[in-house]
């Protein structure tokens, strides 16, 4: 009975809530989410809004996709503004032409307005001869009536004759192509197609003005019908600003989520690139007793520069708020005697450096309303780098933040090159600077191995036992056991092995599949140098833990697991900001006591109808890069391993999809997190190492035929983006001249030469993205080094690349004064955005209290991790070099699954080059793993042969000898023997770690059964899956009696209800 009028009484308070989220929508000043730290002031702007260097004032820098820049014939600003930056727009459009419907004819006005003068002055070439500055002006229905409507869609000569009269004045000023703006382009499609086809006849452009996705639009304008448009639209220019016009009480004018939300809810990765999201340069005031008021930038200015007797002196110190959920600033306009004459919703840089960054992270194109109303410091849009988001899309693209308009600097402290970013004034430490200052001159590579780098390769891979899932066959540190201990999938798929994402405990495919593809391309490569340091055993170790995941996550060839975990629930999750496991900030080990029933780790499936080619490409390249590395140890393993791959990537080619667009919520919220950028890449990338697996000819044509439609991947290496490394893999295993040379192109991004584009800190940090800027760095010195090893280290261009590669790696490794690596060095981070290293299970503080406490602990305490993380890759500095040591801060202080795998390969790449005899074997030895803490179990007993995991010495080095666990893990038969030499008396209990079998006691769901059975008879469960072992059983649970599904609504409100229970009242 209390529990029911508990939950009664929390659903009521739930929906109290939504109502009034709704009804008030935020906005109104009494509910704004403020942030002090985004602080900024009128005698701010007023002071810096002119300041313009106009040093590159031709160069485009935005790489998102083209720019679009409006300009209106009433304000002159603008047609200035153009020809001032001519060469950063793609397409000008001036606002000259409105169609008027006249009966039997149409009139088009605004002919007067055009200025064949200001057009050649606006128009050019860039260096490499693509066209910018195309005059491409607009066109909008004026004053039309629905029976204007109806005349023009029912009469086809109507259109026909419409389409002469615009075309008569493409022609006769020589036009670049045409903007329509028509209101709402699904009733005109005749018309639009057929102008379309007409313009393309004479090389001409057509660009449609879209009403953007919102309750009211939202039968007007959909995803098929943009989908269909798009094949005959050139452009769209998407009004994404307005936002709250139609609201008295105003608001921001362009939510940044719902920005991005129609980015992800009109495009796929296929017509993405079509898209050119609106950016307002205007502001809007509101005040309840009358209508909104749109005022340019120079309006603003007045007002706050107009004198207050609340103010004073009459000094102009007026606080500009920032809108956390918006992502936008606004503030109180006063009048002389404090009166309140509207609140002022306005773009500032931060707000726009915001929306900019979304543009890049999906590549979509801009088109800005409108050029002349903005602050000519708006032209430095892009100085300084701030990004509040966790892990978008990464892209070599993005080190072009620097400007859409370009590259101009208003009033920053510059070091060297780069900018410095404004300090934080709410973080709980200071920021902090390299001890030392740059070197002055080129980098000169050591000539002798300036770090033990085979006790950072140690210390990596140690890492990854941090990050571990499942029950472990033996503890590598005392903090850390065993966890994700129902990780069923639906079908009964035991997906406990692998490890975690990041801090949290998800498994999102993309990034879990990469990271499996890279850790095997570094023993691919440098498992020779590997095994000479004792690291090899540990790495293949690694790789089996994350193929086991990857086989059971492979149910069948249907349904293949792309997720597992619980982040957010659905939309409702945005509002309340409701998300599952990111809200959790305990030990691993303790998630499933702490979420709701039914809601830890759930598996998503990807199936043909509901494909994602870059999953399960990456799956496919991952297994049979596994292949590669397993296959002297195993050949039945790698066999299988292959044969999987081959299948997977007959699944992601013939039902080719992305997740991105999926109607799956997991998938949905891996977007945001994870965003997809295309799976071209990961196709080429599957078939490239299928073939380096096989050898098999036929692979390699099928590899070539999907690497020459990747093109546009070929900017960064990531585990979105596979198109650097996929020059390099092709090259390795072939030797011919287009991978050599595509991947000599790729690299002269960063060496010195004419061609090179990426930018450096101050003090030699090759800056690709400001979020996990060292992993990032890393990530190409290891395709560097992989590059000069095939080259046998010999020649200028080898020599550069292995500089490059040593610079960012010493960089990271303390150079400056500052490691990057949590445990090397002597000045290392010691706050590390990390939740098990500082909340373990046998060490929680704060156990029992309310989840909104411990997470306040966590990002805000000054208490250093309780455990050192070592080997952790933190996320890296700023454009200046410049960080925060904390966990408030997570931009810097993030670790990832990502950030360490290439950087392993490469830091192997260094002692391949110095030479495997310059490095001893590390080892645990004097490594603090928690064993003394009062509360740590036993550790392992390792045996006089081990050296690995011990002080012992004698062990035959480079023989895959020194290593236990190896010899484990190669001798499963006497699993229960061994591990009972490590844990003496358990090795009966714990055998199953190692041989699998039916021991871990898993919770399945009920009602599955019926279901796995349907998929198996229709699909046929694959030999290699019938062959595995699932160690799990149902627990003894009455089964329902009602097959009747419930309702996706009800299972809806059942799983938000769960989930509010657990973050709000479970502890």
């Amino acid at each position: 009975m209390v529990n029911s009028y508990f939950i009664t009484l929390l659903f009521l308070g739930f929906v109290g809530f939504f109502h009034t989220s709704y009804t008030h929508d935020n906005h109104i000043n009494t509910q704004l989410v403020l942030s002090t730290s985004q602080h900024l002031t009128g005698s701010d702007i007023l002071s810096q809004h002119s300041n313009i260097n106009d040093g590159k004032k031709s160069i485009k820098q935005f790489t998102g996709g083209d720019t679009l820049a409006y300009v209106t014939p009433w304000n002159n600003k603008g047609y200035d503004i153009v020809k001032k930056f001519k060469g950063k727009f793609d397409y000008v459009s001036p606002v000259w032409y409105n169609i008027q419907s006249q009966q039997e004819r149409f009139l088009i006005t605004g002919e007067h307005d055009v200025d064949r003068s200001w057009m050649e002055q606006v128009k050019g070439k860039t260096a490499s001869g693509d066209l910018v500055g195309k005059i491409v002006p607009r066109f909008q229905l004026e004053g039309w009536k629905l029976e204007d409507y109806q005349r023009f869609i029912n009469d086809k000569k109507k259109a026909h004759q419409l389409i002469d009269l615009i075309m008569n004045q493409v022609k006769r000023y020589e036009y670049d192509g045409v903007v329509l703006e028509v209101g709402y382009p699904v009733a005109l499609l005749y018309f639009l197609e057929h102008i379309s086809r007409t313009l393309h006849e004479f090389n001409k452009e057509l660009i449609i003005v879209l009403p953007p996705l919102r309750q009211e639009y939202q039968q007007m304008i959909t995803a098929d019908i943009y989908q269909h448009m798009a094949t005959f639209v050139d452009r769209f220019s998407l009004m994404t600003y307005d936002y709250s016009s139609y609201r008295a009480d105003g608001g921001p004018n362009a939510p940044i989520d719902w920005m991005m939300d129609n980015i992800i809810g009109l495009t796929n990765e296929n017509n993405r690139h079509q898209l050119l999201l609106g950016i307002n340069l205007y502001a809007m005031s509101y005040l309840p007793t009358r209508p909104p008021q749109p005022l340019v930038m120079n309006q603003v200015l007045e007002r706050l520069a107009a004198p207050r007797d609340t103010l004073d002196d009459n000094e102009t110190v007026i606080n500009i708020e920032w809108d956390q959920e918006s992502e936008e600033h606004w503030f109180e306009d006063q009048d002389e005697d404090g009166i309140i004459q509207g609140i002022i919703w306005m773009p500032t840089i931060k707000s726009l450096q915001r929306r900019i960054h979304l543009a890049e992270d999906y590549q979509v194109g801009l088109s800005l309303w409108e050029v002349g109303q903005g602050l000519d410091y708006f032209m430095s849009l892009f100085s300084v780098i701030i990004m509040n988001r966790k892990r978008r899309s990464a892209s070599l693209k993005s080190f072009a933040l620097i400007a859409l308009l370009g590259g101009f600097i208003s009033n920053v402290v510059v070091h060297g090159a780069m900018e410095e970013e404004e300090d934080d004034d709410d973080s709980p430490s200071p920021k902090m600077y390299p001890p030392l200052p740059p070197i002055k001159g080129p980098y000169i590579a050591p000539i002798t191995p300036k770090y033990n780098y085979a006790e950072v390769i140690h210390k990596s891979y140690l890492f990854y036992h941090a990050q571990k899932s499942g029950y472990l066959p033996y503890q590598r540190m005392a903090w850390r056991g065993d966890s994700c201990k129902v990780c069923v999938g639906k079908y009964g798929e035991d997906l406990s092995h692998g490890w975690y994402e990041a801090a949290n405990t998800m498994k999102w495919g993309l990034p879990f599949g990469w990271t499996a593809t890279q850790l095997a391309f570094n023993i691919v490569v440098f498992g020779d140098a590997m095994k000479a340091v004792d690291e090899l055993a540990e790495g293949l170790e690694l790789l089996k833990w994350g193929a086991d995941y990857l086989i059971n996550a492979h149910y069948n060839d249907t349904h293949v697991v792309g997720q597992l975990g619980t982040s957010a629930l659905g939309p409702i999750s945005k509002l309340i900001e409701l998300d599952v496991d990111f809200n959790y900030w305990g030990p691993p080990e303790e998630y499933e006591q702490w979420v709701p029933t039914g809601l830890p780790h759930e598996a998503s499936y990807i199936t043909p109808d509901n494909p994602s080619s870059e999953i399960i490409g990456e799956y496919s390249a991952a297994m049979a890069a596994i292949s590669i590395a397993w296959r002297p140890y195993d050949e039945a393993f790698a066999d299988d391993l292959v044969d999987r791959a081959k299948r997977l990537f007959k699944l992601a080619t013939e039902h080719q999809g992305s997740y991105v667009s999926s109607n799956d919520n997991a998938f949905q919220w891996a977007t945001f997190w994870y965003p997809s950028t295309h799976y071209v890449d990961e196709l080429a990338w599957s078939a490239a190492w299928i073939y380096a697996a096989t050898k098999d000819p036929d692979w390699l044509d099928t590899a070539k035929e999907w690497y020459l439609k990747a093109s546009d991947s070929f900017t960064e290496y990531s585990w979105d983006e596979k198109g650097g490394a996929l020059h390099v893999l092709l090259y390795l295993f072939t030797k011919e001249e287009m991978f050599y040379t595509n991947s000599m192109e790729y690299f002269n991004q960063f060496l010195p030469n004419p061609n090179q584009i990426v930018k450096y800190t101050p003090r030699g940090l090759a800056y690709i993205e400001h979020w996990g800027s060292v992993g990032y760095s890393g990530n190409v010195a290891f395709l560097m080094l992989a590059m000069a090893k095939a080259m046998d280290y010999k020649g200028t261009e080898a020599e550069q690349m292995v500089t490059f590669a040593t610079q960012q790696i010493n960089y990271a490794l303390g150079d400056y004064g500052y490691s990057w690596v949590v445990g090397f060095g002597d000045n290392f981070p010691s706050k590390p955005y990390h939740k098990s290293s500082y909340n373990s299970y046998i060490d929680y503080p704060m156990r029992g209290e309310f989840q909104d406490k411990v997470e306040k602990d966590f990002s805000e305490s000054k208490t250093g991790q309780r455990f050192i993380l070592y080997g952790a890759v933190e996320g890296g500095p700023s454009v200046d070099d410049s960080w925060y040591d904390d966990r408030s801060n997570y931009e810097y202080s993030e670790v990832t699954q990502d950030y360490n795998s290439a950087w392993t390969g490469a830091i192997a790449g260094l002692i391949d080059y110095y030479g495997v005899d310059k490095f001893e074997p590390y080892t645990d030895c004097g490594l603090d793993l928690g064993w003394s803490h009062p509360n740590a179990s036993t550790p392992p007993a390792w045996p006089a042969d081990d050296c690995y995991h011990t002080c012992n010495k004698g062990c035959p080095r480079g023989e895959m000898a020194s290593s236990y666990s190896w010899k484990l893990l190669m001798n499963p038969q006497a699993a229960e023997t061994m591990i009972d030499t490590l844990y003496p008396g358990q090795g009966a209990a714990r055998a199953f770690t190692v041989t699998g079998g039916n021991s871990i006691k898993q919770q399945a769901k009920p009602n599955d059964q019926g279901e796995k059975q349907q998929v198996d008879d229709e699909n046929g469960k694959t030999e290699g899956h019938k062959k595995k072992k699932h160690h799990h059983h149902q627990k003894d649970k009455k089964q329902k009696t009602s097959t009747a599904n419930p309702s996706p609504c009800s299972s809806y409100v059942v799983s938000v209800l769960a989930a509010l229970i657990s973050l709000i009242f479970i502890r």
